[in-house]
């Protein structure tokens, strides 16, 4: 059993995503300044953040915690190459899922919005000269646009999986 839901959120969209969980499995949501003081060492947590740069913004903070699973959420299509690029680039131990959010770039700092202007760059090149992948079209539009890609139905893939291992007995270690 869940005791909490960690969350690190800078644009919101990861912000949504934890508290529709926290409704779902009737469990709190937590912001990781607030888990500081809210939860006890070795308390089972979900996490959830925001990936950058192909890792999950954050996970190393957990030690303290006993993650159960952790959740990305980015702006790049959801696919299985991705996902287990961004687990294994953040040298995940537990169960990862990924899913779509989105950009608002008001919300970032200088230097993220900076490093997000590069790549708006160099994907707006590889688009001009026709040697654009499908999907970095999606993440171009999202930089540019501000796009919100997140769905709330996207979160049954973990659900199906929460409730599988709710129905084992001990199911954490």
């Amino acid at each position: 059993m869940l005791d909490a839901i960690l969350y690190h959120s800078v644009c919101g969209h990861t912000k949504k995503y934890a508290l529709a969980l926290s409704e779902r499995l009737n469990v709190p949501a937590y912001s990781l300044k607030e888990a500081k003081k809210k939860l006890s060492k070795g308390s089972s947590v979900l996490f959830m953040s925001w990936i950058c740069e192909d890792q999950l913004v954050r996970f190393e903070r957990l030690i303290r915690y006993q993650v159960v699973a952790a959740i990305g959420v980015g702006i790049m299509p959801k696919t299985l190459e991705y996902t287990e690029k961004i687990k294994n680039e953040s040298f995940l131990y537990c169960p990862f899922f990924y899913l779509r959010g989105g950009i608002r770039r008001k919300k970032l700092s200088f230097f993220k919005r900076l490093s997000l202007r590069s790549i708006a760059n160099d994907l707006s090149f590889k688009l001009l000269e026709k040697r654009i992948q499908p999907e970095e079209v999606d993440v171009l539009d999202a930089i540019l646009h501000d796009l919100d890609y997140s769905d709330i139905s996207d979160l049954n893939e973990f659900l199906n999986w929460y409730d599988q291992k709710s129905e084992q007995e001990n199911w954490i270690a």
